[in-house]
């Protein structure tokens, strides 16, 4: 699925260029003018425009119904400032403003608003690139699920359509609904400063509970297993969601004095909000790996190691792994007369009374499994091993090309099959065993510190883009 996320990372290069093309085609028409006039107006009667200077022409300025119209047409790149009276009472102001020509013939008509030619035209185009862009990471998220590509190529897709359909839906209503101010890039600028924001707290509910879950799991985890290093990133990470949303809450209802404290709390928002989509996407997608049931054609069944007890036993979770791989057999055997092999993983470890890999393979002696259907894989000590020795194995006796299933606890199936996907094996899908749900936040966590080290640098590319794009769009509506 790498090539997945090349054309989409092409898609939105393409959308870039496109942006930026309509930004310089549409720079090059005159701007409109529009403003509202006073109550008893007479529409008949004459203007006078006034300019500090002849950088900017003004030309068709008529006035229709409640409104004077007016073209500005840029000469030369500076500041203007623009006065249009009646012409027996110049002290009645019509319209006032300071025009600003900037290079490719771009006319500013107001700072605090960056009202200027061609912005809606170029904000349309915005909009129809972030549709685009949604459309194909749907696409490809359900693509993804489709061929049971379970994996971070998924996830990204997940989030970023989740990510830039909350954009793209806050901005076309707050846009385009409700207020009858004009579209312009400063309305834009406005709406993007205080969306992110607006997206926290609509996902507050869900991410408190997901941190106080965390949270919860890990002193439980602690209570039965004892403290280890693992568990505190994810505590820290849950205390650390629970102080951004107290921040948010500071920020959130009023304007705060400070620019730049606005905008650090924007940025922050930003950076949260987007990773709050891919924590979302990440749920969805462990969810869909632990509850996606195999195909009835699979060839080997591999059984990813666990702990056993001291006796050289199976504990209660590696059991529960090895009676779903029994019960997947038996049901694959009745529907089509097909049998699968069973592989048993796992070395014996320095505190281990026995290799996981022979204590299974006991167990499914103890179930009637016939020696010739099982292969005992000894040399691995962790999940890419387990995958990576039994996709060797299965090559040497069965050859290339077999259908292979891996049977594991449902919280450790996406984490499987990312490691799947690199050893890599054909076709190769899950069977979930049920466990409590203490080990699922601490998981999918996991999984999303894993999607963050390999994808840095994307992700820093992405964050940085869009933390500056906030900061500068909370900046804008200081501007008086």
């Amino acid at each position: 699925m790498k090539k997945t996320g090349s054309l989409l990372l092409a898609l939105f290069l393409l959308c870039s260029v496109l942006l930026a093309a309509g930004i310089i085609w549409f720079s090059a028409t005159d701007y409109k003018g529009a403003e509202v006039l006073y109550a008893g107006y007479d529409d008949a009667q004459p203007v006078s425009v006034r300019l500090s200077n002849d950088k900017i022409k003004v030309t068709d300025v008529y006035a229709d119904g409640n409104r004077l119209y007016y073209t500005v047409l840029p000469v030369q790149t500076g500041k203007t400032e623009l006065q249009i009276t009646p012409v027996n009472d110049s002290s009645r102001i019509l319209a006032y403003g300071k025009i600003y020509v900037l290079p490719f013939g771009r006319v500013i008509a107001n700072v605090s608003t960056l009202d200027c030619n061609g912005s809606f035209a170029v904000i349309l185009i915005m909009l129809a690139d972030v549709a685009v862009i949604t459309a194909a990471a749907a696409a490809a998220f359900c693509l993804c699920r489709k061929r049971a590509a379970f994996g971070y190529t998924m996830i990204n897709c997940g989030g970023a359509a989740l990510f830039f359909a909350i954009t793209l839906v806050t901005l076309t209503v707050s846009l385009f609904g409700g207020s009858q101010a004009p579209v312009t890039f400063g309305k834009l600028f406005r709406v993007m400063a205080t969306s992110c924001k607006t997206f926290i707290s609509v996902t507050a509910p869900f991410m408190t509970a997901f941190a106080v879950a965390v949270i919860l799991s890990n002193i439980l985890l602690m209570r039965r297993e004892g403290i280890r290093l693992l568990q505190l990133p994810c505590i820290v990470l849950a205390v650390l969601w629970i102080v951004v949303l107290f921040v948010n809450v500071l920020f959130r209802f009023g304007k705060s004095g400070s620019a730049v404290l606005t905008g650090i709390s924007n940025v922050l928002a930003v950076i949260v909000g987007f990773f709050t989509c891919l924590l979302l996407s990440a749920v969805v997608v462990a969810w869909s790996a632990a509850h996606r049931k195999p195909t009835l054609d699979r060839d080997y069944i591999v059984i990813l190691s666990g702990a056993v007890q001291e006796d050289g036993t199976l504990t209660p979770l590696l059991q529960r792994r090895v009676d779903s791989a029994l019960a997947f057999a038996q049901k694959q055997y009745e529907k089509t007369g097909r049998h699968a092999v069973f592989v048993s993983t796992g070395g014996r470890g320095k505190h281990d009374a026995t290799a996981p890999s022979a204590a299974v393979q006991r167990y499914l002696t103890a179930h009637g499994v016939p020696a010739a259907r099982m292969i005992a894989e000894s040399r691995s000590s962790s999940t890419f091993q387990n995958l990576l020795y039994a996709g060797e194995i299965i090559e040497k006796y069965g050859g290339k090309n077999r259908h292979i299933a891996f049977a594991t606890s449902d919280y450790h199936m996406l984490r499987s099959y990312v490691l799947a996907a690199r050893v890599p094996l054909y076709a190769v899908q899950g069977i979930a065993s049920k466990t409590k749900w203490v080990y699922y936040p601490n998981s999918i966590l996991r999984e999303m510190l894993g999607l963050m080290a390999q994808d840095m640098h994307i992700h820093a590319l992405i964050i940085t883009l869009l933390a500056a794009l906030s900061f500068f769009a909370t900046l804008v509506t200081y501007l008086r």
